[in-house]
């Protein structure tokens, strides 16, 4: 029996990629859903850039059709004219009484660009938290066409992903697709009625990183302790830093490399032994985790943690 091919849209924050675990599933999701014969779009505020602060609200894509890693990419946008509210809804939505006013506003300021953008689908996908705000537009555009609404949750239980505003966007959906049988649990506790299908997750099948490429192209000899993701204190970059300054009064011939962008809580350091590296690409990384001798990411809000099992694939 053939499978029957779905338009799918998959309403995402931002779609760029290289710059965050998030992305890149958002990316593999759609190419995967590609290759089984779906017709995939990503409706996002951002694909150039990655949002800061309330470029979520004020940010608008220049153009109106984008193409990323072979997605097709339909910006959500905001009229100009509506900057003065948008400025107002700012401020309502870190405001836990007027979450719903927030929501509704941000549905209302949305309708047309929504609607526009998820028109002729057979499922609308979100996948992030709530906090962002459009997953509300996606919500109210799949009621609106009548087509299922799937929420694939971020939800690191009582640490980030599970305030108020996220269980009323999580309320929204048809279907929750969840991560961990524990996240699933968690969700089922605080009352949520739709179906959840735990999902799991997983990472590419690869090992194919190149250690010498990496080892030539930024000058590392001897041994090297790895981080991969955002430098900032959840992340436990601030902890490692100060443990790998004890370290290499020790050993001098031992170097640190870190991966990812620099949040704001974690300012860039200049630690002798220290090669920090930003944004980097899929075969950068891999090249990396080939070439180290130790990952170390003492993170103390993570739930998946799959840089550990592609660390894994290397030994």
């Amino acid at each position: 029996m053939n499978q029957r091919k779905l338009k799918i849209a998959i309403s995402i924050l931002c779609f760029k990629p290289d710059t965050g675990g998030l992305q890149a599933h958002a990316e593999q999701l759609s190419q995967h859903l590609q290759e089984q014969g779906h017709d995939v779009i990503v409706v996002a505020r951002a694909a150039t850039r990655v949002p800061q602060w309330r470029d979520y609200l004020f940010f608008n894509e220049p153009s109106s059709s984008l193409t990323v890693k072979g997605v097709r990419v339909k910006p959500l946008v905001f009229s100009r004219f509506w900057l003065p509210v948008l400025w107002f809804l700012g401020k309502c939505v870190v405001r836990a009484h007027l979450e719903g006013l927030a929501v509704n506003l941000y549905q209302f300021l949305s309708r047309k660009s929504a609607r526009n953008a998820f028109a002729g689908m057979d499922v609308i996908h979100h996948v992030g938290e709530a906090s962002p705000l459009n997953g509300f537009a996606a919500a109210a555009a799949a009621k609106y066409w009548r087509v299922p609404f799937v929420v694939q949750p971020t939800c690191h239980p009582h640490h980030v992903g599970d305030s108020p505003l996220d269980l009323r966007l999580f309320a929204k959906a048809d279907r929750l697709l969840a991560h961990t049988k524990y996240e699933a649990n968690y969700f089922r506790q605080r009352s949520l009625r739709c179906p959840i299908d735990v999902v799991g997750n997983g990472i590419e099948d690869r090992s194919d990183g190149d250690a010498e490429r990496f080892r030539t192209r930024f000058g590392v000899a001897g041994p090297f302790i790895l981080f991969i993701g955002r430098k900032d204190r959840q992340k436990g970059y601030l902890l490692l830093l100060d443990a790998f300054k004890v370290l290499r009064r020790q050993r001098r011939d031992i170097s640190l490399v870190c991966m990812g962008p620099t949040e704001s809580t974690a300012k860039r350091q200049k630690v002798e032994g220290l090669k920090d590296l930003d944004f980097t690409s899929e075969e950068l990384k891999h090249d990396a985790l080939a070439a180290c001798t130790c990952l170390c990411i003492p993170s103390d809000g993570e739930s998946f943690g799959l840089v550990y099992m592609e660390a894994g694939r290397y030994g």
